[in-house]
């Protein structure tokens, strides 16, 4: 049956494709890589989605999967070139890791500075992760509305666990810190 026999074909050579697109996009510098498999991923996706043939629904699932993992990745980058050292904090103090809530903060003049520094310039550093989501994916593409939805909620997640860490650290500090509901309204109407 041919449906089998495409398969059996697509499974065989599901490896040697992602080889193929890594290898290819190793002939590349920086980000370019990963915006290079990303785009490849979308457009392998969106092959097996448009074939009528059912049988390849775990093909279609290990190339999603793959794709989910490199918006993740390129997510997690964009974040951390603007908030590096507030992303390095929070991992480190991250009161859901294990010890880390044993962890005492002895400089809060640092805690003060990080909050600071996220709060001034949080509308300035999300416009740049929007011009460069859409400068290298395009203003309307799929792969630019997921990665920006994607880094949002990541930054979001930080932030509620500084929230925290402040909270236990620097209770004091607390009520100068932007609201929550402020970070979220910002976030909203960048991403219209």
């Amino acid at each position: 049956n041919n449906a089998e026999m495409i398969t059996h074909g697509v499974g065989t050579m599901r490896a040697s494709m992602l080889q193929l697109i890594n290898r290819l996009s190793a002939t590349l510098k920086g980000k370019n890589q990963l915006c290079f498999v990303i785009s490849n991923l979308e457009f392998l996706v969106s092959q097996f989605l448009s074939t009528e043939c059912q049988n390849l629904a775990s093909e279609t699932e290990f190339f999603e999967t793959e794709l989910r993992n490199r918006l993740d990745q390129f997510s997690d980058q964009l974040i951390f070139e603007s908030y590096s050292q507030f992303l390095e904090f929070v991992k480190e103090y991250d009161p859901e890791k294990p010890n880390a809530g044993n962890k005492k903060v002895e400089d809060t003049q640092l805690i003060e500075r990080l909050g600071e520094n996220f709060s001034a310039n949080l509308k300035e550093k999300l416009d740049n992760i929007l011009y460069r989501v859409k400068e290298v994916f395009g203003q309307d593409s799929p792969q630019s509305t997921e990665i920006i939805r994607r880094s949002f909620a990541s930054l979001k997640l930080y932030y509620e666990k500084f929230i925290l860490i402040v909270k236990t650290h620097h209770p004091n500090y607390t009520r100068k810190l932007v609201s929550m509901m402020e970070v979220k309204d910002i976030m909203k109407k960048l991403a219209k």
